[in-house]
């Protein structure tokens, strides 16, 4: 479970869809000068990277198939989970 202390201080730097993502840690959209990217891995020190989209509506969308793909995997519903690529591109 994401520490509430976190999450806040997160969403008052500009994070947006927080959310926890199976075996990725704590995950959000942010926008940035160019790119909205969906950010991997947020803790008190950085993050792990980002995987940036041209649209805000992209980056969103992409976080909520990830975290459904990458649950459905954990609880053995899908062979595969997907890695967030398509529009993105890894940073």
């Amino acid at each position: 479970m994401m520490r509430e202390d976190l999450r806040n201080a997160m969403e008052e730097e500009g994070y947006e869809d927080l959310r926890e993502v199976k075996g990725r840690g704590l995950c959000g959209v942010m926008r940035f000068i160019f790119t909205t990217a969906v950010v991997v891995g947020i803790d008190w020190f950085g993050y792990v990277g980002r995987y940036c989209f041209g649209t805000k509506r992209e980056a969103q969308d992409a976080l909520r198939e990830w975290d459904v793909m990458v649950t459905l995997e954990v609880i053995g519903l899908n062979g595969k989970a997907k890695e967030v690529t398509g529009a993105g591109w890894r940073k």
